[in-house]
């Protein structure tokens, strides 16, 4: 899922999308491969029809496409933008308290295995054993189709969002 594609149109034309799902914050869906009714393909698009003028028909072929592209007409995407986007913004927020003079230790640290558990977050915090910690990362935008309203916590474009709880801290049973 979150993946970008290609779809091809029946008259020939190739249109990039994301596979996407609801965002479950039910601990037993989570642990779940989404069924392929649930999967959509986002064009980014918000208009049904700017989507229909697209050509689509059932049949298009989708192809995996991880290259840096731009979906709809303001959203771009490329494989692993969340952690670069991530670091881009660690680095800039270095930049400006270098420029502020702050006067505390502050350490930034990209680290690994964050999508199981964030591993590469959990040895670097005791190794460091800082006062505060902050992760920076993105969430999913659950302002799909099938998804009710008071469940769409987070909207494409709709600005930041602070998230305090993730799947990942959380222990499941293994039978």
């Amino acid at each position: 899922m979150n993946q970008l594609v290609l779809i091809k149109t029946k008259d020939g034309k190739k249109v990039p999308g994301i596979v996407v799902t609801k965002l479950t914050f039910k601990p037993e869906e989570a642990q779940k491969a989404p069924k392929l009714e649930q999967m959509l393909i986002d064009v980014g698009l918000k208009k049904s029809e700017e989507v229909k003028e697209l050509g689509f028909d059932k049949g298009c072929p989708v192809t995996y496409y991880p290259k840096f592209t731009k979906i709809g007409k303001d959203i771009v995407t490329c494989k692993s933008f969340d952690d670069r986007s991530g670091v881009a913004t660690m680095i800039e927020a270095m930049r400006i308290l270098k420029e502020k003079g702050h006067k505390v230790t502050v350490y930034a640290v990209a680290t690994v295995r964050e999508e199981v558990g964030a591993h590469g977050a959990r040895v670097t915090s005791y190794r460091i054993s800082p006062d505060l910690g902050i992760a920076l990362d993105v969430t999913i935008a659950n302002d799909v189709p099938g998804v009710p309203e008071r469940e769409q916590v987070t909207k494409l474009g709709g600005g930041p969002a602070i998230k305090t709880m993730n799947t990942s801290l959380l222990e499941y049973p293994t039978n």
